[in-house]
């Protein structure tokens, strides 16, 4: 498979939501009335990564569109300036390190928006990675019934992830961040704590008060995905390195918490997180998928 050098043919798309943040993405493939995949990266993540483009030119070949967004998460550190809401042209720092979890409804609005504007109908979201948080969060929250199903690829438990890595520091660096963010402090960084996150985006992670920690907290009780309806595919690879249990585990506590009309999982042998080099057999499924709803 080539990976050096990928050209294609496509249309960059901007779009706005409905705070006045103008977002980016590309789309490639698909017909007008036909289905479009709108991918959501992860954190560090944007529109534009390779295993985006080779998605993107996979599913083509099957007449399905892929739709790769930015949210205002995009990158480690990035910026905006808002283009509306109450505070028109206010520069905004964000990136993964600043972004504001709950953000990610507007933005993945605007792309489904976008998306039916470019004519498309069945839509369906796909999260990689902390991207599986923010889709499993839009569609608990806003119910969208112009969403058909969900793709989840590699949905970890990053508030777990966190505890493992951090070990018998986690408890101290977790209550520095919920101090600071008390205190008003929420987007300042801190030496001790991780990644270069600011206090708030760290708390966001940890704090099983917070959304973001607990939506995919496999200790926990997954009310917030319980309640979704939609037909969900859920993939991890037998590499996944970010696994705090099993994967076959992990898929299966999703399977016993689901109310999905239609929940499938599938592990993918010799994948890690990224799915390097298992692009085809990620798209495959994908396309069957797709098309089976």
């Amino acid at each position: 498979m080539p990976t050096k050098e990928l050209a294609l043919k496509g249309r960059l798309v901007s779009f706005v939501t409905d705070d006045g943040v103008r977002l980016n993405g590309f789309v490639h493939g698909g017909r007008k009335g036909g289905d479009c995949v709108i991918n959501v990266h992860g954190m560090t993540g944007n529109f534009y990564g390779i295993r985006q483009m080779l998605l993107a030119e996979m599913l083509a070949r099957k007449g399905i569109a892929f739709f790769s967004i930015n949210t205002r998460g995009h990158d480690a550190v990035s910026s905006y300036r808002t283009e509306g809401g109450r505070v028109k042209g206010k520069r905004v720092k964000a990136g993964t390190n600043f972004e504001r979890f709950e953000e990610c409804v507007p933005d993945i609005k605007a792309a489904i928006g976008a998306a039916r504007r470019m004519g498309f109908r069945g839509i369906t979201l796909c999260g990689h990675s902390t991207g599986c948080q923010k889709v499993i969060y839009y569609q608990y929250r806003s119910g969208d019934k112009r969403v058909k199903s969900l793709i989840l690829l590699g949905p970890a438990d990053d508030y777990n992830i966190a505890k493992a890595d951090l070990g018998k520091d986690f408890a101290r660096i977790a209550k520095l961040a919920e101090g600071l963010v008390a205190r008003g402090k929420g987007d300042e960084t801190h030496e001790l704590i991780p990644s270069g996150f600011s206090a708030q985006r760290f708390d966001s992670t940890v704090n099983l008060d917070r959304i973001e920690a607990r939506i995919l907290n496999y200790d926990g009780e997954l009310k917030e995905f319980s309640r979704i309806r939609i037909p969900i595919l859920a993939m991890f690879g037998t590499r996944e390195e970010f696994a705090v249990k099993r994967v076959g585990t992990c898929l299966r506590i999703l399977e016993g918490r689901t109310r999905s009309s239609n929940y499938r999982w599938h592990v993918v042998k010799g994948a890690d997180h990224s799915f390097k080099g298992h692009e085809r057999e990620l798209a495959g499924r994908m396309v069957d998928w797709v098309r089976s709803l």
